[in-house]
């Protein structure tokens, strides 16, 4: 695929998504020019990554002091294709597309679920950290196993 952006890819088939959340646009969302400011794209797709992560199961997640959560994200990308005002809602598909040794990677299509109509696509990379050790660590085997139960086959990179 030929594209004009190197972080563009093809827009993965909406059927492949089995997670996703539903945000209402709230106020504060909005910029100067009365719509969805792009940085607060990025904190939508971290809401559908905590609601990924909830799905796995994944316990730290209930925020106990002294808990660290273990995976750092390492990078996100969104790509807008539409605006957003107040009073719509967007809904953020969500679909791990990729594990590798230490990481693993996230898709997403963000949707006016109103009209249908796509307003940004993303994705993130997050890598497994021991924070004892200072230094990455292999994705447990509870995560590939609760992925694989979400999305079936999916891209792994060799070890």
């Amino acid at each position: 695929m030929e594209t004009s952006h190197r972080h563009e890819r093809a827009l993965p088939d909406e059927k492949l998504f089995h997670v996703h959340c539903d945000i209402e646009v709230r106020f504060r969302d909005l910029d100067a020019l009365g719509h969805v400011n792009n940085a607060v794209y990025i904190t939508y797709l971290e809401m559908a990554r905590v609601r990924y992560m909830q799905r796995l199961g994944h316990a730290e997640l209930d925020q106990t002091p002294g808990r660290v959560f273990p995976f750092l994200l390492l990078d996100v990308y969104c790509r807008y294709h539409s605006p957003v005002v107040l009073g719509e809602k967007v809904r953020v598909f969500i679909r791990c597309s990729r594990t590798g040794r230490s990481s693993f990677e996230f898709e997403y299509l963000v949707k006016n679920p109103a009209d249908d109509r796509l307003v940004a696509s993303g994705y993130s990379t997050q890598v497994h950290y021991d924070y004892t050790a200072g230094r990455t660590a292999p994705l447990p085997d509870w995560l590939r196993q609760r992925v694989a139960e979400i999305e079936g086959e999916l891209a792994e990179e060799p070890a």
